[in-house]
Formats: structure tokens, C-alpha cells, sequence
């Protein structure tokens, strides 16, 4: 186990990147992208646009990632090939959860009766 955090801090010796600052930054942005997520369903259910909480849970979503490709250096190819992996299923995943919540907020609550079964009962 030593020998793997041993490894762990040497990368940041070899390619410029501090992994606490990548760790607070994967770790930290927890709890904040968990309460924009909160916020948006909020204001999606209350029928309000959410594109910036939309953009936002993008950009935390990305920023560690972000952060490893602005200020990494020799980094293997492989990396940027997965952060771009990683962005584009952050950006997708976001765009399918903000599409959901949309939904479910414009569609009718299925506590109140329908309009369709009160005139299909009248007749």
C-alpha cells in the first residue's frame, strides 16, 4: 500500500500536477454539485429556466479533469483522450438529467384527476 501512494505522488513529480489540489478538488466539489443539483430540480419543478445550474453542474463536473489538463505537463495522449471521454459523458449525462427533470416537471402531477377520465366518464 505504500508503495502505491508512493507512486501516486510521484506522478505529480513527473507531469506538474499537485493530487491534493486535484483531490479537493474532485472531493470538494461534491457536496456543491449535489446542492446545485438540488437547486435546479427546484427550479425545474417550479417550471424556471435552469440553464445556469445546468452549466454549472457541467463545470464542476469537469473541473478536476479541467484543472489536470490546463496545468499538466508531458502528459501521455491517452490522458486528454480520456479527460475528453470524461467531459463529453459529464456533458451528456447533464443534458439527459436537466431533459428528465423538464419532463417530469411539465407533465401533469399524478395526484390530480385527468381531464380526459371526467369527460370520458361524462359521456
Amino acid at each position: 500500500m505504500e508503495s502505491l501512494g508512493e507512486w501516486f505522488f510521484s506522478l505529480s513529480e513527473n507531469y506538474s500536477v499537485n493530487p491534493w489540489i486535484f483531490g479537493i478538488l474532485y472531493i470538494g466539489g461534491i457536496p456543491v454539485f449535489l446542492g446545485v443539483a438540488a437547486w435546479m430540480a427546484k427550479r425545474a419543478r417550479q417550471k424556471k429556466p435552469v440553464l445556469l445550474q445546468a452549466g454549472l453542474l457541467i463545470f464542476l463536473a469537469i473541473l478536476p479533469y479541467l484543472y489536470v489538463a490546463i496545468f499538466g505537463e508531458n502528459l501521455p495522449v491517452w490522458v486528454y483522450a480520456a479527460i475528453a471521454a470524461m467531459i463529453g459523458f459529464g456533458v451528456w449525462s447533464t443534458v439527459k438529467k436537466v431533459r428528465k427533470q423538464k419532463a417530469e416537471a411539465q407533465s401533469p402531477s399524478s395526484d390530480m384527476p385527468s381531464q380526459t377520465l371526467a369527460t370520458d366518464a361524462a359521456t
